[in-house]
């Protein structure tokens, strides 16, 4: 007889000599999924005996994960700051240390400020924004992504988490667009824009884990020949739609955030009208987040003075 205890055993096994990532959640999250049982208590499963239907369930997402496809996507659930979103291919999974990209959100802005105004660039599901407006009641923000799919999915999951009956129209906007042309037709100013842009180098694609190199976009994690094309793109344009004072955060590969230190402290300090003020690291202790915030050098305010005086006496 198929019981539980047999099954969970035989999948964590044969996770384990195939050497897929985190053997013993993947077993677990399969038969969460297929029997609706809570996580914790399937390591400990006593002999339950479980159907053929629920066997055959079970077995064609293992088989799924046997070839390296993220249990995310098997499941079409994403556990996020302990909210659950659907995700779907080919909209990319967000890195489980991007969660930390919303605690120094909130570690940046006072407790005292109600109406934050956020910008989440290339949303993808949504977590980020979405769990950032859930714990922020009275904040707004705007979601961008290039991908409709995306959008679509990011809508779903705002009635998800806020329920059927929330009026999305008061709390986010949706708009499909690159980041540059964004930029350009935007008339809004944000407290805070938030970003994990594709930053692999071209040649190092091939190099990833299985279950990025063949089941995600390429272009969620293809970054150009250094990994730094789409990062170069936020630094040149982001203070165009940031408030005084508003913040940049990007989440980065290990190692990137040392050369734009670098960079910044040989060109002044002030690159774009930004400024370095903090590079974090993630819970592995890696420097992986990049906070900067806008500031206005003392030669563009010279510069912006003398194009000011100009135009006063060209009328």
């Amino acid at each position: 007889m198929i019981n539980l205890k047999n099954i969970y055993s035989t999948l964590y096994a044969s996770f384990k000599v195939n050497k897929i990532p985190a053997p013993k959640t993947s077993a677990q999250v399969i038969l969460n999924k297929a029997l609706h049982r809570p996580i914790h208590s399937i390591g400990k499963a006593s002999p339950t005996p479980i159907s053929l239907f629920h066997y055959n369930k079970i077995k064609k997402m293992a088989l799924r994960r046997l070839k390296h496809e993220p249990i995310e996507y098997i499941t079409q659930n994403l556990r996020f700051r302990n909210m659950m979103f659907e995700v779907e291919r080919p909209v990319t999974i967000p890195d489980k240390n991007f969660e930390e990209l919303i605690d120094i959100v909130h570690q940046l802005i006072p407790e005292n400020k109600e109406h934050v105004h956020i910008l989440d660039v290339e949303t993808g599901c949504g977590a980020g924004i979405l769990s950032f407006l859930k714990e922020k009641p009275n904040s707004i923000g705007v979601a961008i992504d290039s991908s409709g799919t995306a959008l679509e999915l990011t809508k779903r999951n705002f009635f998800r988490i806020f329920g059927k009956d929330a009026k999305m129209d008061s709390r986010l906007d949706l708009v499909q667009s690159d980041f540059k042309d964004f930029v350009k037709n935007n008339v809004h100013k944000f407290d805070v824009v938030i970003a994990s842009p594709p930053c692999t180098p071209s040649a190092e694609c091939e190099n990833l884990a299985k279950e990025i190199k063949l089941y995600e976009n390429r272009k969620a994690v293809d970054g150009g020949a250094y990994g730094l094309d789409k990062i170069w793109e936020l630094l040149r344009k982001t203070s165009d739609c940031l408030k005084k004072d508003g913040y940049l955060i990007i989440k980065m590969d290990e190692g990137q955030p040392e050369y734009f230190e670098d960079y910044f402290r040989e060109n002044g300090d002030i690159v774009h009208q930004l400024k370095i003020i903090d590079v974090k690291t993630d819970s592995s202790w890696k420097k992986t987040f990049m906070v900067l915030q806008k500031q206005v050098s003392p030669s563009s305010k010279v510069m912006m003075s003398e194009m000011q005086t100009s135009f006063s006496k060209a009328i």
